[in-house]
């Protein structure tokens, strides 16, 4: 069976109707946005403007404290709070929920460049936290 991907464009609503297929499995979202987790008008609304202020985190913990991260599950989970458009391409920003700082960093390298892709990870990252933290 041919492998189809799935293509997230920046549009005002998200595709009617979207199949993906890949080794005969096909899973259909009617006008949810991808996977059902979070619409594009949602993903665009939870950019962060003001990114220069907030620390870089290239381990993916707390910079402050330490306490908390989005990666080590043995420290308290990081908090998804939105995203931003770096010069060194898009980056998740989180709260720490132990000193309440503001981190950033990247959750793909493939969405590192490509805001479709980063729009994919981030959704499912939200959907993660919701999920297992939130």
């Amino acid at each position: 069976m041919k492998d189809e991907r799935l293509e997230i464009r920046a549009a005002a609503k998200p595709p009617r109707t979207v199949a993906v297929m890949k080794d005969e499995i096909v899973m259909h979202t009617e006008n949810v946005g991808y996977a059902g987790f979070l619409d594009y008008d949602g993903f665009e609304r939870m950019e962060v403007a003001g990114w220069p202020s907030i620390d870089w985190s290239r381990d993916m913990d707390c910079p402050e404290c330490g306490k908390s991260s989005h990666f080590d599950d043995r420290k308290v989970p990081a908090k998804p709070v939105g995203w931003c458009d770096t010069p060194q391409g898009f980056m998740l920003v989180c709260e720490c929920p132990c000193c309440y700082t503001k981190y950033r960093f990247h959750i793909s390298t493939l969405g590192r460049w490509d805001k479709d892709v980063f729009y994919r990870d981030f959704a499912l990252t939200l959907r993660r936290y919701e999920m297992n933290d939130g």
